[in-house]
């Protein structure tokens, strides 16, 4: 699936909708059919292990967009808390913040590891406003079926030296959930960091089977 067809493709609203309706307390209430006038730019650089995914948006308004070629983001509008005024780090998720006003650029850098899934990192380190009116959620294509299958979850990976964290053990509503028909794990997020895609045990930050 490439950018434009993943642009438009309506199933990512029919998810965010749906599971809204069934637990409007894990998932955002709405999301846009196809990215909105707050993504102001967006460039992609593909290299030979990893895509460079940098997007400027309006935190004003809510976006939907790609991030790389197939995986994407949803951020509900006023969710993104003030650089320059917010807290950051654990324990901190969940506390109030002072929106974002101003154009916001993110640099997304994704790619699989040695098990063949997904894994993204953002920057700069943000975490979201919990009064926003709707949840900031990722998707990762996962283009196995068998891992697929295994109930993948997507871990919060703070730095690439320390082991990855399974953040729905403490906190329900971070859960991932699956949608097999088109390849996708996606949950809420509460911060910006990195994440990936696990199957099966995790040891050390690696991923076994």
């Amino acid at each position: 699936m490439n950018v434009k067809t993943l642009l438009r493709w309506p199933m990512l609203a029919s998810l965010l909708v749906a599971a809204a309706c069934s637990d409007s307390a894990l998932e955002p209430k709405a999301a846009p059919t196809a990215p909105s006038a707050s993504v102001l730019g967006i460039e992609v650089n593909e290299g030979v292990d990893t895509t460079v995914t940098k997007f400027t948006i309006d935190p004003t308004t809510a976006t939907l967009f790609t991030v790389g070629k197939t995986h994407a983001l949803y951020i509900p509008a006023h969710a993104v808390c003030d650089l320059a005024t917010s807290s950051y780090g654990p324990g901190e998720w969940d506390k109030p913040c002072t929106p974002m006003a101003a154009p916001l650029v993110i640099t997304a850098k994704s790619w699989k590891n040695a098990q063949g899934l997904p894994q993204v990192d953002f920057s700069p380190s943000l975490r979201f406003n919990p009064n926003a009116g709707g949840n900031v959620t990722l998707f990762l294509a996962v283009t196995s079926h068998k891992k697929l299958e295994s109930n993948p979850t997507i871990l919060y990976c703070a730095t690439l030296n320390v082991p990855c964290v399974n953040e729905q053990l403490t906190d329900a509503s971070l859960a991932t959930h699956v949608d097999k028909q088109n390849g996708f794990a996606y949950r809420r997020i509460k911060h910006f960091s990195g994440y990936n895609v696990s199957s099966g045990r995790v040891s050390d930050g690696m991923l076994a089977y």
